[in-house]
């Protein structure tokens, strides 16, 4: 998360809400196995 979380972008706004449900995915509720990382 620190990596994502200290990444720049041209329009923040557009990755917070990302952002905030991969913070939520502690475990718990859900959990993440794999990623993918789509980027240009």
């Amino acid at each position: 998360m620190g990596v994502l979380e200290s990444l720049e972008r041209d329009r923040p706004h557009l990755f917070q809400p990302h952002l905030t449900y991969l913070k939520q995915l502690d475990g718990r509720l859900a959990r993440v196995d794999d990623w993918l990382l789509v980027a240009p």
